[in-house]
């Protein structure tokens, strides 16, 4: 990104009213990490919320995504189970060699998920933003999921806790506010402000109920603070971690125009916040230990999480020289990984494909094919036993313009691939989904 300004320029020129991301990724970087997602509006009431992609476009990490139209509370499980077979680079050696032939079975409407699902027992929480925020539950014995908590829609979402206990959001005053997510359905849920002068936040990647923020307690000095907060534990108080001098402002007209400070939370893990960090030119990776000394580190780097016990991930003949990696997520074991690729079909369009790969040797497992109609999102998650990935797609009919495509020309589905039975299962659903989690 040697000049953001003209990038950023270009990209607010060609979008008004629309966000292909597929088209701003490949102008900012065709190296970085980042969050394929379908063409959707940007709507007045989100302006943090184009200013936060903004972010993901620059820095290659999926903070925030701006939800779709339609209200997400499912449509009936009639699903679609098509069998994979695995299609490695010749320079690694798959463990599956077989084509399995391709499958289509439909379930019955009203069949709980369990059902529709064989094997799969989980409860699912799911994060989405249509115009309000909504936390929707889908329980294994239940044909449909309900949407148990509606708040905001004016405020900047930060999203689910890893246990999907809390939701948290920034409003426009600049209050964090975090809600009880409700066991039930219609069970009131009232929010508390913990902390104010906050501009962005994100919650733990593997510890429920952690915080860190950055705040601007002194705004004439443009000072940003970094602060973490416990909210499992109703005693517990802000902990200040360091200050970046002038964090607050932004040095590109731009990026203040759009909401974009010169220091952005980019996650929060065991070894650290990883913050990225504006020097006038490009963002940088800079994590931040609990002490506040810091760590300088290549952002790519940083963007790969690293195992439950600590495992770094080698990608190695793991990533094909034509592939882009799209986002990594760990089994809850640590033996194995997804990954959210993107590569050309041999019709010359892109195409998703999620690779599961053995954690210590990076040998291929199983992949889906290459899906050129379908655009997986960066929303994945593992089942509670580690045999499914859970992740959310948006499927193009096959008739449906290459070119200009929209929440319209599409369908939202929650993709349950069964990494045992090497199938999908596709449950459609009634609009995008930003999150998903398994508590």
């Amino acid at each position: 990104m040697s000049d953001l300004h003209s990038q950023l320029h270009d990209y607010v020129e060609s979008t008004i009213e629309r966000v292909d991301v597929d088209d701003v990724v490949a102008a900012v970087s065709a190296e970085r990490l980042a969050d394929p997602k379908p063409t959707l509006r940007l709507r007045p009431v989100w302006v943090a919320a184009g200013a936060a992609l903004l972010v993901v476009l620059l820095i290659g990490v999926p903070l925030l995504f701006v939800g779709g139209d339609a209200s997400t509370t499912g449509g009936q499980p009639t699903t679609t189970t098509i069998s994979v077979s695995s299609t490695a680079p010749p320079t690694t050696q798959p463990v599956l060699d077989a084509t399995a032939p391709t499958a289509t079975v439909s379930a019955l409407p009203g069949v709980p998920l369990a059902e529709a699902v064989p094997g799969f027992s989980d409860t699912i929480v799911m994060f989405a933003t249509p115009r309000v925020h909504e936390v929707i539950r889908w329980e294994p014995s239940e044909p449909t999921p309900d949407v148990v908590l509606t708040v905001g829609g004016l405020f900047s979402p930060v999203g689910l806790d890893v246990s999907a206990g809390w939701l948290a959001e920034i409003s426009e005053d600049g209050a964090l506010r975090v809600y009880p997510v409700p066991a039930v359905t219609g069970q009131r849920a009232t929010s508390e402000v913990v902390a104010t002068e906050v501009y962005s936040a994100i919650w733990h990647d593997t510890e429920s109920g952690r915080l860190a923020y950055l705040a601007c307690p002194e705004p004439s000095s443009g000072t940003a603070a970094l602060l973490t907060l416990d909210i499992t534990d109703p005693t517990a108080e802000s902990i200040a971690i360091r200050t970046f001098d002038q964090g607050c402002m932004s040095d590109d007209p731009l990026l203040s125009e759009y909401g974009i400070r010169n220091v952005e939370l980019n996650t929060w893990r065991s070894d650290g916040v990883a913050v990225q960090v504006f020097n006038g030119d490009t963002f940088e990776g800079v994590l931040i230990n609990v002490d506040g000394t810091e760590i300088p580190a290549e952002s790519d780097t940083m963007m790969l999480p690293k195992g439950p016990d600590g495992q770094s991930l080698n990608l190695e003949e793991i990533i094909a020289s034509d592939e882009t990696l799209r986002y990594v997520s760990w089994s809850p074991d640590g033996t194995r990984v997804v990954l959210l690729i993107s590569a050309p079909n041999p019709d010359g369009q892109p195409g998703s494909i999620l690779r599961v790969v053995d954690a210590d040797t990076g040998r291929f497992v199983v992949e889906t094919p290459n899906l050129a109609d379908s655009v997986i999102t960066g929303t994945l998650v593992w089942s509670s036993d580690g045999r499914f990935v859970l992740y959310h797609s948006w499927y193009y009919p096959p008739d449906s313009a290459t070119e200009g495509r929209d929440e319209e020309a599409g369908n939202a589905s929650l993709g349950l691939y069964d990494t045992a039975a090497n199938t999908i299962t596709m449950v459609p659903l009634d609009g995008v989904i930003d999150e998903i989690r398994i508590p």
